[in-house]
């Protein structure tokens, strides 16, 4: 009986250790959590021409925080891991990536999932890397995902994640600011997953402006409720501009870029 009193103990000791230390990493995970405003204005790193020409050229690219290449292994798609392989796996994709770009040389590069400093792409900072390769571009880069700590896969966990969106152009904006998608996942779901925003750039024509949007929806959330109220979000934001009569060009993430004349 006194053997069975000390096992029941010892298990809800080990229990009571364990709650504790999953509610105090929701308290730091809470705490930490990143907020950002509806609006915020963004850096604009670099000079360029401000005369825009009458036809533009458009990459879009899902970049996968550089890690996601043919030996991945990625949990959301079926498999178990979420990071690169190794760190230089990370930096030889970033070197092929800004490669491939230089080489066909649009005057826009609309960029995805670009991380700066996460656990999953070894910290290799992969907007400043392309910065340096590609000098004669302009660029700006908005978080969308920040986070202290992703603890799936439990094998692997992704670990700490800051990353977001980038575009790169041969063009110089006055204006560049990054919008809070409205929907998220509940708590304490919300705490490990993106902010999903977009960038929103401003460029000067003769008689009008040219607004150029890069964004990134939510992809895994299920019925796709969230990518909706994105979407209501991003129309209701356009229309607004349409009653200015501005020019858009949008980009939405798993479609091919497409001008949008308004």
């Amino acid at each position: 009986m006194k053997a069975w009193n000390i096992f029941f103990k010892t298990v809800l000791i080990v229990i009571l250790l364990v709650v504790l230390v999953l509610g105090a990493f929701l308290v730091v995970m809470t705490v930490t959590d990143y907020k950002p405003p509806e609006k915020t204005v963004l850096k604009i790193e670099g000079s360029g021409d401000t005369l825009l020409p009458d036809t533009l050229s458009v990459l879009t690219w899902n970049l996968g925080y550089c890690s996601l290449g043919k030996e991945a292994d990625f949990f959301l798609d079926g498999g178990h891991e979420s990071r690169g392989k190794s760190k230089a796996v990370v930096e030889n994709h970033v070197k092929n990536i800004s490669g491939f770009i230089d080489s066909i040389k649009p005057d826009f590069a609309f960029i995805q999932e670009i991380d700066r400093n996460a656990t999953r792409s070894f910290h290799v900072d992969e907007y400043r890397y392309l910065q340096n390769k590609m000098k004669n571009y302009v660029s700006t880069f908005a978080i969308n995902y920040k986070t202290l700590w992703v603890p799936v896969p439990i094998y692997k966990p992704m670990g700490s994640v800051l990353g977001g969106l980038a575009i790169f152009t041969n063009y110089e904006p006055y204006y560049s600011v990054r919008y809070s998608f409205p929907g998220n996942y509940s708590w304490p779901v919300k705490l490990f997953q993106l902010d999903r925003c977009f960038i929103e750039t401003k460029y000067k024509l003769k008689n009008n402006d040219l607004v150029v949007i890069n964004l990134h929806l939510s992809a895994f959330d299920k019925g796709g409720f969230l990518r909706k109220k994105q979407l209501e979000y991003l129309k209701k934001h356009i229309l607004k501009e349409y009653e200015r009569g501005i020019m858009y060009w949008s980009e939405a993430i798993g479609t091919i870029s497409f001008p949008v004349w308004i």
